[in-house]
């Protein structure tokens, strides 16, 4: 306060700055996996060998294991292709890394084994074409290009993938009997 006059006037002012000013504290949301499923849940049915098979060869024991639709890490949320909400979104194909290469797969079905969640992925697999095989551009594009924009195949290979190797969402565009992926990315500008 300054002074002794208006000592009201200036308490309420100060009061009504303070609550204008403070800001409302919030947790931001932990990992954590959403709509879980069972097992024996029939959208599983394809999969659930083997899923069983590479958990399995994993040693990860399947009574402590949960089944999840969809995964959310702080703002980002991941589906899989069991996810049959209205509306849903396209969010199940992803690029990873495994010993720094990049992968791209579409994700089945998530788990929690312990506190670790992992993702049972059906992996696509580089086409015999690049993109630029299609069009006629300046050498000095083309291999960023191609990088940028893989044509990939969805392949009968599956892999369990931390989803802490997780990279970025992926679009797919269909090509004839191929796929267009592209990873949904967010680069900063810097100096």
């Amino acid at each position: 306060m300054h002074g002794t006059k208006q000592l009201a006037s200036q308490i309420a002012y100060w009061y009504e700055i303070e609550n204008v000013v403070n800001n409302t504290k919030f947790e931001i949301p932990s990992i954590s996996g959403i709509n879980q499923i069972d097992l024996n849940n029939r959208q599983l049915l394809d999969y659930r060998a083997i899923i069983i098979n590479y958990i399995t060869m994993r040693n990860q024991c399947l009574k402590e294991i949960l089944f999840y639709k969809r995964y959310k890490q702080c703002f980002i949320t991941y589906h899989t292709v069991l996810y049959d909400k209205p509306f849903k979104c396209c969010s199940y194909i992803v690029s990873y890394n495994a010993n720094n290469i990049v992968y791209y797969g579409r994700i089945i079905v998530f788990y929690k084994y312990k506190d670790d969640y992992f993702a049972f992925i059906q992996k696509y697999t580089a086409y015999k074409k690049k993109i630029s095989d299609y069009l006629e551009l300046p050498d000095k594009v083309v291999d960023k290009l191609n990088q940028t924009y893989p044509l990939m195949e969805l392949s009968n290979d599956y892999e369990i993938v931390p989803v802490e190797n997780f990279r970025h969402k992926c679009v797919s565009v269909q090509f004839e009997d191929i796929f267009c992926l592209s990873e949904i990315r967010v680069d900063f500008e810097h100096d």
